[in-house]
């Protein structure tokens, strides 16, 4: 009774905190089925925080092997051209080519994009409670306040203001431009009228904005110049 009573226990707890299992199992797999943690760039940064991560989750469906990203708001997408052959798994997310190498619950490889050839490094979820976003949930992100389809400034760009704003015809053209190792996108706002003063302020800074997911976007709460934007 009480192995049972506890696992009891574990579900109640995970239903009040909104949780979701993925997996629960204490064994190696050997296939590329499951959830992976995917780690990307240089592993020495990992004590500062700043390792970019995404979720790898592959399910076969129909016979067939299927796999979804996580994107910048957490939430999974369909990946192009997954391949699966031996130990070896090769897929695309918009201008990024995975080619992984799995060994256990072990994950290695590379990602090339626009911005170069970086490393990659997973690890299987083999025995998780992971957690789920509410539909709409509050962020504190940072990123760069610039233009919704021409993205961020150069980094020769000698005036980064003048950049953004000679682009912008509308509030709504600004947006908040996230760099990770494995994404770079352009995150629109809901009330980017309502901020546009404050935008046009801090046009091609980096920034720490707080706001409100809303569909794709985000509705601005707070926009503020970063720490290390403030430091240089």
């Amino acid at each position: 009774m009480y192995p049972i009573f506890k696992i009891a226990n574990v579900l109640v707890l995970a239903l009040s905190l909104g949780v979701g299992v993925f997996a629960c199992s204490g064994e190696v797999t050997s296939g590329p089925v499951g959830v992976w943690n995917l780690k990307f760039g240089n592993q020495s940064q990992a004590s500062t925080g700043r390792i970019p991560t995404s979720l790898l989750r592959v399910e076969e469906v129909d016979g067939e092997l299927e796999a979804q990203l996580t994107s910048i708001r957490d939430r999974f997408l369909p990946v192009d051209d997954f391949y699966v052959e031996g130990s070896t798994v090769s897929f695309a997310f918009g201008a990024y080519e995975y080619d992984l190498e799995f060994d256990g619950d072990l994950m290695t490889g590379t990602v090339v994009s626009p911005r170069g050839t970086e490393s990659v490094n997973g690890r299987r979820q083999v025995e998780t409670l992971m957690y789920n976003h509410p539909e709409e949930f509050r962020t504190v992100r940072d990123g760069v306040i610039g233009h919704r389809v021409d993205l961020a400034p150069p980094e020769s760009e000698p005036d980064p203001a003048a950049w953004v704003l000679s682009r912008v015809q509308t509030p709504e053209d600004l947006a908040l431009i996230v760099f990770l190792s494995n994404y770079r996108t352009a995150v629109p706002f809901v009330n980017a009228a309502n901020f546009e003063e404050e935008l046009r302020a801090h046009a091609g800074q980096q920034v720490d904005i707080t706001g409100v997911w809303e569909g794709e976007e985000i509705r601005l709460e707070s926009i503020k110049a970063s720490a290390t934007e403030t430091e240089d």
